[in-house]
C-alpha cells in the first residue's frame, strides 16, 4: 500500500501547491484521499471485505449487520461450533418451486437468493430453523485513518493510486474560491473513466440522473 504522505505529495505537485499554502494537507489534500476510498468502495465493494457469522432468524429473509454495506457472498453452512458444513449456492426464484417460502424449515440451506437492490438482505432456501449458522461475505466500511503520519498507509492497493489521486484533484479544485476551479470536471471524468462509470448525457433527461457503471 502507499503512504499517504506520499498521495498527499503527488496532488500538491498536481495543484503546482507543493508547499500546501492553497490546499492544506491536513484540511483539504488528505480528506480528499480519505473521501476517495468511500467513494470507490461505493462502486467496488469488493475491494473491502470480511467474513461474518450470521445467526439464522427463522424462515427465508436475513439481514447482515447495520454497520456493513452490502452481502458479498453466503459461503456455507455452520454447525453449532462454528465448524463448516455444506456449501452454499446463489440461486433464482425462477428455478424454484412457487411454493418455496412455505416449505418446511430445514438445519442446513442449499442456496441463497440476493437482490442488488436490497444489499442488506438475503433469502434463505429452503427457509432455514432459528438459530442455525451461516459464513457470509459482507462489504465492510473502511475504519478512519485518524491522525495521518509518515507510516500511515494507503487502504486501497496501489491499483487505486490514480483513482484516489483524480478524486482528490476533482475535490480540491472544486473548493470554493479555487483558482483551479475551471479544471475540476476533467479529472472528474478521468476519475469516472478509471472507475468505469457511464456517463449519461442527455438534453431532455432529469437533473437528478446520476451514473450509471458499465
Amino acid at each position: 500500500m502507499t503512504k499517504m504522505v506520499e498521495l498527499g505529495a503527488l496532488v500538491a505537485q498536481s495543484l503546482a501547491d507543493a508547499g500546501y499554502v492553497t490546499w492544506t494537507s491536513t484540511g483539504d489534500i488528505y480528506p480528499a484521499l480519505a473521501e476517495a476510498d468511500k467513494v470507490i468502495l461505493s462502486f467496488r465493494p469488493d475491494v473491502n471485505t470480511t467474513t461474518r457469522i450470521l445467526t439464522a432468524v427463522a424462515g427465508t429473509r436475513q439481514t447482515i449487520d447495520d454497520a456493513d454495506l452490502r452481502l458479498i457472498d453466503v459461503r456455507c453452512n455452520l454447525d453449532t461450533d462454528d465448524s463448516e458444513l455444506s456449501d452454499v449456492i446463489r440461486m433464482e426464484s425462477r428455478n424454484l418451486p412457487r411454493n418455496w417460502r412455505t416449505l418446511t424449515k430445514v438445519n442446513e440451506i442449499e442456496g441463497y437468493l440476493f437482490d442488488d437492490r436490497d444489499p442488506k438482505a438475503f433469502e434463505c432456501f429452503p427457509p432455514i430453523n432459528v438459530g442455525r449458522k451461516l459464513r457470509v461475505v459482507v462489504s465492510a466500511p473502511f475504519a478512519a485513518y485518524g491522525t495521518i503520519d509518515g507510516t500511515t498507509e494507503s487502504k486501497l492497493p496501489q491499483t487505486y493510486d490514480p483513482h484516489k489521486i483524480e478524486w482528490a484533484l476533482y475535490r480540491c479544485m472544486s473548493r470554493d474560491n479555487s483558482p483551479l476551479a475551471s479544471r475540476a470536471g476533467s479529472h472528474l471524468q478521468v476519475f469516472q473513466s478509471l472507475m468505469g462509470i457511464k456517463v449519461t448525457r442527455d438534453n431532455n433527461a432529469s437533473p437528478k440522473a446520476g451514473h450509471e457503471k458499465t
